[in-house]
């Protein structure tokens, strides 16, 4: 236990002393991130992702839970400072989704661009600095599958 919150920090840290995926600027308009490394996934993943991220940030602009809750794969991993916890199904998510899905997370999802995506190895696909884990998974469907709230700004 206390190795695996060992290497969650260490990862954390990784992340945020080099901000591979951040996203900065007050508004979609003046974003600016380090091109991400999509142009190495297959053309069918990229098309993919840029239909996922256009659906999510439609849905979180919208404040539609249900839609939004639709393309999260569970058991969904959640990590706030209180915790980590597992949202089962989209009842549940829906239930908690103004913790899952803050205001801070709401404006980071809705300035993401997928020039900004990478793949970190075998992980998956990151949103921010790690704050929301996506991948394609075996049925062809891009999921959200792990979601940590809290928005680092890299500002």
């Amino acid at each position: 236990m206390i190795m695996n919150r060992y290497l969650l920090a260490v990862a954390f840290f990784l992340f945020i002393g080099e901000p591979t995926f951040c996203q900065t600027g007050k508004d979609s308009s003046t974003m600016n991130c380090k091109t991400g490394n999509l142009d190495d996934e297959p053309s069918a993943t990229i098309t993919s992702i840029e239909i996922f991220l256009s659906e999510l940030k439609l849905d979180v602009k919208e404040d539609n839970r249900d839609k939004v809750a639709k393309l999260v794969h569970y058991p969904l991993l959640v990590s706030t400072p209180s915790g980590r916890s597992y949202i089962h199904s989209q009842i549940d998510f829906k239930a908690r989704y103004n913790e899952i899905v803050p205001s801070a997370l709401k404006t980071l999802l809705l300035r993401q661009q997928a020039k900004c995506v990478s793949r970190v190895g075998a992980q998956g696909f990151t949103i921010g600095n790690g704050e929301v884990w996506f991948d394609v998974f075996s049925d062809g469907n891009v999921k959200i599958f792990t979601i940590s709230p809290v928005v680092i700004s890299d500002q």
